[in-house]
């Protein structure tokens, strides 16, 4: 007998193993390397780019808001992950650089869940990409959670210190 599967179930289904996979994947990033997935995608995003970037560009980066971002980067200029350099351009700003340390540690651990989840956001037809994000903006909106700060992927949400 065929059994018909609801497009609730599919929807929550597909969250579920989404959901599972950041897990799985943040504990896995955290035994192997030390590092939480977040920091993992920020530092790919940082090796990524052939110049230092602002952290608004690391935010456009890994499609996230700046204040997410400036989270992660505290963390890894603490841990000497990333450095802070004053803008050859605008002695005012600040770039940012993954360091030598920064790069072995990346070379140890696996693509980040982020950078797979993006490829596979990147490789959907542009009309299924915008029915994606509008169907996932209305379930947000629905279940009343559009107030809900959206920080990076599997990262606790401290804010530095100023």
């Amino acid at each position: 007998m065929l059994m018909m599967i609801s497009e609730s179930q599919i929807i929550l289904d597909s969250i579920r193993r989404i959901v599972r996979l950041l897990r799985r994947s943040s504990k896995h990033m955290e035994k192997t390397v030390g590092l939480s997935t977040a920091q993992i995608f920020v530092l790919q995003k940082l090796s990524e780019s052939t110049k230092p970037l602002s952290i608004n560009e690391l935010a456009d980066a890994t499609l996230t808001h700046q204040s997410s971002v400036s989270v992660v980067v505290s963390k890894l200029v603490q841990r000497q992950l990333i450095e802070r350099l004053v803008s050859e351009s605008d002695s005012r700003s600040v770039e940012l650089r993954i360091t030598k340390q920064g790069q072995y540690l990346l070379s140890k651990s696996p693509p980040s869940i982020q950078q797979l989840l993006m490829n596979g956001v990147d490789r959907l037809e542009p009309k299924a990409r915008r029915s994606l994000a509008n169907g996932l903006r209305a379930l947000i909106q629905e279940s009343g959670l559009e107030n809900e700060e959206a920080p990076m992927l599997m990262e606790d949400e401290e804010r530095p210190d100023p």
